[in-house]
């Protein structure tokens, strides 16, 4: 599992004062779907930002989040191989940044308004969204000189967005919250930091068979 983005994802539910209560006596606890998946994009974005700017961080992300794995040179070679493979969806959407057509596919919103705040614990749904922040880490590894552009491309869109937004009187910042990508990657990695003063810290020693595979030797090195 990955311990970070889960705290990451259920720090960011809280303050945006999620879960909540209905039903008889207040006794079911619900998330909106349409904030969960804002919430999942971001820790989607935040493994983007880790693997491309912190590269140590988002190998020591993958190491966390794949504990489980025997890290055998064929282990590692094929999980590798199913993060890269997720390329294809970003391949697909180019209009998307990688970190929302990566979850494209998987956005909870279809399915309703509201989850029991259970579902964001559940073994199923973790599993979907920790592989998809896996992926969001390899992206940004291997992809971060493709990084300025995409930052560029999604705080315009951000920007543009907003300024439409406004208006109507939805409360948003008029500005993107990082006004540089070197910026971005500051608060990915500040993010860690955060949670490593109240969780076990991430491994810094990640097993050989990772740190040799050449897509990561390549950033390690760097």
């Amino acid at each position: 599992m990955s311990r970070f983005i889960h705290w990451y994802a259920v720090e960011q539910l809280k303050r945006m004062g999620w879960p909540k209560s209905k039903g008889v006596f207040r006794k079911e606890s619900y998330v909106d779907t349409r904030v969960l998946d804002v919430v999942i994009e971001l820790s989607i974005q935040v493994s983007v930002g880790l693997g491309a700017g912190r590269p140590q961080l988002g190998v020591a992300l993958l190491a966390d989040t794949f504990a489980n794995n025997p890290w055998t040179k064929k282990s590692t070679a094929n999980l590798l191989q199913d993060l890269k493979d997720a390329e294809r969806d970003i391949e697909s959407s180019p209009e998307l940044s990688p970190w929302k057509a990566l979850y494209a596919k998987h956005r909870v919103a279809r399915f309703g308004k509201d989850v029991p705040s259970q579902f964001v614990g559940s073994e199923d749904f973790r599993g979907v969204w920790y592989m998809i922040s896996a992926r969001g880490i390899y992206w940004g590894l291997t992809h971060d000189r493709d990084m300025p552009q995409v930052f560029t491309k999604d705080k315009a869109n951000y920007e543009r967005t907003a300024a439409e937004a406004i208006p109507h009187g939805l409360a948003v910042s008029d500005s993107s919250p990082w006004s540089s990508l070197e910026e971005f990657y500051q608060t990915c990695e500040d993010l860690v930091l955060a949670f490593e003063s109240v969780r076990p810290p991430l491994p810094r020693e990640v097993p050989s068979a990772l740190q040799t595979a050449p897509a990561v030797a390549r950033r390690l090195r760097t």
